[in-house]
């Protein structure tokens, strides 16, 4: 009845609230109360899993973010590309990073198509970029450095054209990409990027030590390797 859905729409604006105030153990608590009200929905999977993963409890949200991807299956209300980087994410975390790969290429090929115009024109979009990222790290982490470069390229591209040069967003990906350049052998571009990426870290208000740090060794490491190969 009435009542019910008012209920349900209460504890869910409340989850939300607590959500976004970092208090996950009570948002998760609202949102598996809703849960034994509607029983479970993609898009509330969706919402239990993030939270889970907030929390760090990884396996609990990787049975969540499962249980979305079965619903959306089933013809469940959810949010696709959420869902789908969600577990990726989530099973990259776990250590999962060779399984996480094929989920987040979903995720993208989902963001790409929802982006894309009637007269088949991509549009940028940083969630575009975001997907590319995460795919971009996984591929680093096991090795497979091409690949890995080719999808942090992507991201910088898209990053620059959406969120602009001094973002972040795109400082982030400057970085990620200059080391993976410097390993893939490409000293220069890499040592480029890496710079870039530090002047941008340290322009911030408050700058990251560690980020700031990390980038910093790397291209002292980096110039003594030049600086040997020149004796």
């Amino acid at each position: 009845g009435r009542g019910g859905d008012w209920r349900v729409k209460y504890i869910q604006s409340k989850a939300f609230v607590r959500w976004k105030q970092y208090k996950f153990k009570e948002a998760l608590s609202l949102f598996l109360q809703q849960q034994e009200i509607v029983g479970g929905s993609a898009a509330l999977c969706e919402n239990i899993g993030h939270t889970y993963s907030s929390l760090g409890d990884l396996p609990k949200a990787e049975e969540y973010f499962e249980r979305a991807i079965e619903l959306l299956k089933r013809g469940s209300y959810g949010n696709r590309g959420g869902i789908y980087m969600g577990l990726g994410v989530v099973r990259d975390r776990l250590g999962k990073t060779r399984e996480a790969l094929p989920i987040l290429q979903q995720a993208l090929e989902h963001y790409r198509n929802e982006h894309t115009t009637k007269d088949h024109v991509q549009l940028d979009s940083s969630i575009i970029a975001k997907a590319h990222m995460s795919l971009g790290k996984c591929h680093e982490k096991i090795g497979e450095l091409k690949e890995a470069a080719e999808h942090m390229t992507d991201a910088l591209a898209i990053f620059r054209r959406t969120v602009g040069y001094e973002s972040p967003l795109t400082a982030n990906a400057m970085g990620a990409l200059g080391k993976v350049r410097c390993q893939l052998g490409d000293q220069k571009e890499g040592l480029a990027l890496l710079r870039g990426a530090l002047k941008l870290e340290i322009g911030k208000d408050a700058f990251h030590l560690e980020t700031v740090w990390e980038l910093f060794s790397k291209v002292k490491d980096l110039h003594m390797e030049e600086a040997k190969e020149r004796q």
